[in-house]
């Protein structure tokens, strides 16, 4: 048995944090290089050098995958500059990777403990930090590697709080907060919401928060830190961004709209976490009906009233956690409209705040022995959903299969496991599948792309043309038309190879490079009493296709 004064040690709840938090994760060591992973870490070399390490600091995240920047500018140089230390220990293992990411998620929990200890016993700490640990919303951020951001937001936030949450905050704790601060920035942009939140929390550390006038309720210090570490984000951001310190971000009255649903969903998902694969808000959202976004705007209101309420009664953690978590929602409403793929990790950065207004707004509410209960219940609970969530992350396979099982009216899984079993020789799979994808509604182009290259990969070239030509308007990707030339020349049909090749010769290189040498195979075969053709050397290069709708770093 363990005695009650040693559980009572702060350190050594730490640890057992820190082991427990280790252990839970550890399956994803197992998990490959999943969707935008291959962009910045299989098919480009750029963080791959030690040289990398500052030049990330210098911009935006979609350098690291030689790409050019997204429609909406993304700055994330802390996850990056850590996959650069990443190569450096482990080359191009992806368990070493995963590794990193257990590590970090395991110091993150530890981080929220020293935090949390500011605002509740040392057993309640580390419930509450367990909790965050355990939840399967963290799947997302830390079973796969390009997900990592979430969770050094976290990392620095929480630092930021226990070190300026304190009855004495000296400079030093100003300067290491202000640091965090800066650090939860560069991790992620909604990295943001913790400035108000350590602000005012930092007051209700010292008792300030609870004075009569508003001005004196503000930790001005904590206040000064915070605005020099936004200051210096700014700075940074807007010299790695080309468009200004936003780019790509305006206000929409589509984002205005989405902002309820998107808070009772997320409240829902954060108490009953049971999806495992990637979600796509976008294709919910626009199939909410008139009354039930009525609905979603009445509860939404109810939240903030809420939040009211509790600040009224001396409750003010408790909202102030509530908020915390609202506005960690506010830019996925931004995002969501824009199709980007993805959720669970977007909850991450607002759990904290989720955990502190649980715990606040029943404390003193239910019994100790029922909150104990509870407590233990949810954990374990959360155990088990993030045990059957990390194996999904494994590959490209079980991610996006999962997805057309749980989402099956969303082409997006479709095209994401078809693009997969394409990689590995199962074509005819991959077109099985592809053919339910674009038969949903407003299919993706990129589905008859792929589509175009399974059929090729079964050697029906002129199929393969037709889908992909009367399909798709505009130029072929790459991967796509190098398929199409190379259908014709394995099967020896190389007058047919020419054309397709010199459809894409101009903007693939091994187009070009084949394009000579399926003239000179035509030009060998034309005389009638030419000797047989001799043998055209292989193509040696490799054409990586994108990830559907692949975002380096999508929000």
């Amino acid at each position: 048995m363990i005695r009650n004064d040693l559980l009572a040690d702060t350190r050594v709840l730490g640890l057992i944090l820190f082991g427990f938090a280790f252990l839970v994760w550890l399956p994803s060591v197992a998990n490959g290089f999943v969707w935008d992973d291959v962009n910045n870490l299989v098919s480009s070399d750029r963080l791959a050098d030690w040289s990398s390490f500052l030049e990330v600091f210098r911009h935006d995240a979609m350098w690291s995958a030689e790409r050019d920047q997204a429609a909406i500018g993304t700055y994330r140089p802390i996850a990056l500059a850590s996959f650069v230390l990443d190569f450096q220990l482990y080359g191009r293992r992806a368990a070493g990777f995963h590794l990193s990411s257990v590590v970090w998620h395991a110091l993150a929990s530890l981080v929220l403990f020293r935090a949390f200890l500011r605002f509740a016993t040392p057993t309640a700490a580390f419930t509450l930090a367990a909790l965050w640990a355990a939840h399967p919303a963290c799947a997302e951020a830390t079973a796969w590697v390009n997900g990592r951001s979430e969770v050094f937001a976290v990392l620095f936030g929480a630092g930021a709080l226990a070190l300026v949450s304190a009855p004495r905050v000296t400079p030093l704790r100003l300067l290491g907060g202000s640091l965090c601060l800066l650090g939860a920035l560069l991790s992620k942009e909604a990295g943001l919401i913790f400035f108000p939140a350590v602000v005012w929390l930092a007051g209700e550390a010292d008792g300030r928060a609870g004075r009569g006038y508003p001005w004196q309720r503000i930790h001005w210090p904590v206040l000064a830190a915070a605005v020099v570490a936004l200051v210096v984000y700014g700075v940074m951001r807007t010299r790695a961004l080309t468009g200004g310190l936003a780019p790509g971000v305006a206000y929409s009255p589509e984002a205005l709209n989405a902002l309820a649903p998107v808070w009772i969903r997320s409240f829902h998902t954060t108490l009953l976490p049971i999806d495992r694969s990637l979600q796509h808000l976008s294709v919910w959202l626009g199939g909410i009906g008139s009354f039930e976004r009525r609905l979603y705007t009445t509860c939404s209101i109810g939240l903030l009233v809420l939040a009211g309420a509790l600040w009224w009664r001396g409750r003010r953690i408790a909202a102030v956690g509530l908020l915390w978590w609202m506005g960690s929602l506010v830019p996925v409403a931004l995002i969501a409209i824009k199709s980007w793929p993805g959720y669970y990790r977007w909850l991450v950065i607002g759990l904290p705040g989720f955990l502190l207004f649980v715990y606040h707004g029943f404390r003193g509410v239910v019994s100790p022995r029922t909150g104990t209960i509870a407590g233990v219940a949810a954990l374990l609970g959360a155990v088990v959903l993030t045990e059957r969530a990390i194996p999904v992350w494994r590959t490209g396979g079980s991610l996006f299969g999962a997805m057309v099982d749980e989402q099956p009216e969303i082409d997006y899984g479709y095209v994401g496991l078809g693009a997969w079993l394409i990689e590995v020789d199962r074509a005819a799979e991959a077109e099985e599948v592809l053919r339910r994808g674009v038969k949903l509604p407003n299919p993706r182009p990129d589905a008859y792309l792929f589509l175009a290259r399974a059929i090729s990969a079964q050697d029906r070239c002129d199929e393969a043309v037709e889908m992909a030509e009367n399909r798709v308007a505009g130029r072929i990707p790459a991967h796509v038309a190098y398929s199409l030339g190379r259908c014709y020349e394995v099967n020896g049909l190389w007058a047919d190879a020419v054309v397709a090749y010199g459809r894409c010769a101009d903007y693939v290189p091994i187009c070009a490079d084949r394009l000579p040498i399926a003239r000179g195979q035509v030009a060998q075969a034309a005389p009638a009493s030419a000797a047989p053709a001799t043998e055209a050397a292989p193509a040696t290069e490799a054409v990586e296709p994108d990830a559907p709708d692949a975002g380096v770093e999508d929000p």
